[in-house]
């Protein structure tokens, strides 16, 4: 299972203003960017004990005018060498005008595209 986990794509979701509330908060009321630090404990057990995570994509996804949103960020650079190498990662997603808005009752979810090595 473990030698071929690198080939398969993984995922994970986060809903941002339950998974991070603090951090949606401070989003929410102070304008500007959501800014996380994404740890390797946020990502499922084998992807923790994992020696690589190598972040694919980065998109947010929300409900707009009763349907689903979607916008794409860029991976940082050297994002998924820092989660690898110290276990965290800092994140910044811009507010937009149909995702990211700093409304509290805003649903935006995360989901990070991943693969991993165990070598």
């Amino acid at each position: 299972m473990f030698d071929t986990a690198s080939q398969s794509g993984q995922a994970v979701l986060f809903c941002l203003c339950y998974d991070f509330p603090t951090r949606w908060s401070a989003f929410v009321n102070g304008g500007g960017s959501f800014q996380v630090v994404l740890q390797k404990n946020h990502f499922p057990y084998a992807g923790q004990s994992a020696k690589q995570i190598t972040i694919d994509a980065i998109t947010t996804y929300a409900a707009a005018n009763g349907k689903v949103a979607s916008a794409s960020q860029a991976v940082p650079d050297g994002f998924s060498a820092a989660l690898s190498g110290t276990g965290s990662a800092a994140l910044t997603i811009p507010a937009d005008p149909t995702v990211m808005r700093p409304v509290a009752a805003q649903q935006v979810f995360l989901v990070l595209r991943y693969h991993f090595g165990m070598s």
